[in-house]
């Protein structure tokens, strides 16, 4: 799948999810009172008009606040509470205030939508970016693959250029390091020599060579294929 394909559809999704954002706003004609001075101007009739909006539990309509003003609109919320809804109903029914309820089916519909499905959507759509993306610039070693390469064993992503030429021949001059080798492979060449002397086995060594590494792990010993191979390179350089 194409990286133009996989994006423009994410911008599209982002698009679309932020203007669903924007018609789930609540409206705000007017201004805004509380509620308390919803029913206290219901109660004297300066409530002309009241919207209940079932989705945004607000209601929005006209009042005359002031007398010798003609009616302004106005909005509060109201609690989601079937009891609550019921008392404010009857307050404004009582007063002669004309009432309408408005559902609001397609807005609850976008919202289900907007908070649910889109979220999802956008997040796969997201996903399959980023590995549309990896495929690309893995073939050539760069891109966002070196991102998500990260934490992986280094030398898999090495060319041949880049691989350390450090060798055991670079080191071999180290007269102290080469004489403590030599009686390592010594001692792992003839343990058991060493424990009829009552000399006491090294309690750990330091190599740089990772099947050596593996090998003394492993259980294998001086039998393992690294032990076996820096045996004999200690033993030539010591002659």
């Amino acid at each position: 799948m194409p990286v133009k394909v996989v994006s423009g559809t994410l911008v599209l999704l982002l698009a679309l999810y932020g203007g669903a954002l924007l018609v789930l706003r609540p409206p705000s004609p007017g201004r805004q009172i509380s509620l308390d001075t919803l029913v206290r101007e219901a109660g004297r009739g300066a409530v002309k008009t009241a919207r209940f909006l079932d989705e945004d539990a607000r209601v929005i309509g006209a009042i005359a606040i002031e007398e010798n003003q003609p009616p302004s609109q106005y909005w509060t919320s109201y609690p989601r509470s079937d009891a609550a809804t019921n008392d404010l109903l009857k307050t404004l029914l009582a007063s002669g205030t004309n009432v309408t309820v408005d559902p609001q089916t397609k807005k609850s519909m976008i919202r289900f939508v907007t908070q649910f499905l889109l979220p999802l959507v956008i997040l796969a759509n997201l996903f399959a970016l980023l590995f549309v993306l990896s495929k690309q610039g893995g073939g050539g070693g760069g891109g966002i693959s070196e991102y998500l390469l990260f934490g992986r064993v280094g030398d898999k992503r090495l060319t041949p250029n880049e691989r350390p030429k450090t060798t055991f021949e670079d080191l071999a001059g180290a007269e102290e390091t080469v004489a403590e080798l030599a009686e390592l492979c010594a001692y792992l060449s003839d343990p058991a020599a060493f424990k009829k002397m009552g000399a006491l086995p090294p309690k750990g060594v330091l190599l740089g060579l990772g099947r050596t590494v593996r090998g003394v792990r492993g259980g294998r010993g001086p039998e393992a294929p690294g032990v076996r191979a820096l045996r004999r390179q200690a033993v030539a350089h010591t002659r």
